[in-house]
């Protein structure tokens, strides 16, 4: 049996699968790289991830002894993380990962089991040139989960594949099945600090991720959000909600829906600048990763705006999205010729 931690920038996961690579528990922990970076120690962060095992463990009815080693892939691996990591250069592919992993023995651990610690990719540029920095980007555990899609989804390459959590990352995938460049935005951890720390949170809070709505008012929010931003910028965009709720009697749905449309207009543009970078004409497939709403308002925006469109997936069901990374982790060991 294995264990697979996946530790991202606000949450933590942990797998453990038996011998036929089946999920058979699975624990999560609101916790991830932001607290290191804010507490500034490791400490709390790897208590958790203690007491998570423990209870994974348990409940299992098993010891540390049954676990053969522990993948390590995400923020978990950087710098605010528990392990630092150098990034991979661009364009890597599973193979490329499965040659860079690190190995931490059970004596160094402090899990006290073996260490498998898979490296994030970056894009590559001239780091001698400041004006590069632009098109600079990396990610961790994303490089992972898509190897996982691919394997999973089986989708026409070259693909790009747009993960939408604490924030917005597209990963553009060759033909050769290598991961070419990404492309982040900080765009979910900023509309939930808009939310929590400014008054405009006020207009927001009462609206369902689940809430069902009309098609029409979601492209009218995407139209008009499309617009302002357009007009007058992101900042003055974010104000809308507070006018739509005081003077035009807007519901928590129609505002929900309208700020996250401004979000992804904004995204939009890192979007369609990736699509200016690309030399071939040829058409690329999207798929999509996220919660259902999300997916469905960069959907419409995709079709809007990006040339040479393809076929277009959106995936939103978390145990799928869980597996992307698990069977990501999969791939990649299967490199070594033995069968996991």
């Amino acid at each position: 049996m294995i264990a697979i931690i996946d530790g991202g920038t606000t949450n933590t996961r942990l797998f453990i699968l038996n011998h036929e690579n089946k999920i058979v528990d699975r624990q999560e922990e609101k916790i991830g790289a932001r607290d290191v970076a804010i507490k500034k120690t490791k400490e709390h962060l790897e208590n958790s991830i203690k007491k998570m095992m423990k209870k994974s463990l348990d409940h299992l009815d098993l010891n540390e002894n049954d676990i053969q080693f522990v993948v390590l892939i995400g923020m978990i691996c950087s710098e605010i993380g528990l392990y630092e990591l150098p990034h991979l250069v661009a364009p890597a592919g599973v193979t490329d990962l499965y040659k860079n992993i690190h190995r931490i023995t059970a004596e160094e651990s402090f899990l006290a089991l073996p260490l498998y610690c898979i490296r994030g990719i970056k894009n590559k540029v001239d780091n001698t040139r400041f004006d590069q920095i632009i098109d600079f980007d990396f990610m961790r555990g994303e490089e992972t989960q898509t190897f996982g899609v691919i394997n999973q989804l089986q989708p026409s390459l070259p693909v790009r594949i747009l993960i939408l959590s604490s924030h917005t990352k597209l990963i553009d995938v060759s033909k050769d099945a290598k991961i070419q460049q990404s492309i982040t935005s900080l765009s979910g951890q900023t509309y939930e600090a808009i939310k929590k720390q400014t008054f405009i949170g006020k207009s927001l809070d009462s609206a369902q991720n689940d809430q069902e709505y009309q098609k029409e008012t979601l492209l009218e929010m995407i139209s008009l959000a499309d617009k302002c931003t357009e007009k007058y910028g992101f900042l003055r965009c974010l104000l809308l909600p507070r006018f739509m709720e005081q003077e035009f009697y807007k519901s928590a749905l129609e505002r929900q829906l309208f700020i996250e449309a401004v979000f992804a207009v904004e995204d939009m543009k890192a979007i369609m600048n990736m699509s200016k970078n690309r030399s071939e004409q040829e058409a690329i497939n999207y798929i999509l990763i996220g919660q259902k709403r999300r997916c469905q308002i960069y959907y419409e925006l995709v079709k809007r705006k990006c040339p040479h469109l393809g076929q277009m997936r959106l995936v939103s069901d978390q145990d799928l999205i869980d597996h992307f990374s698990v069977d990501g982790v999969l791939e990649i060991l299967k490199c070594s010729g033995t069968v996991f």
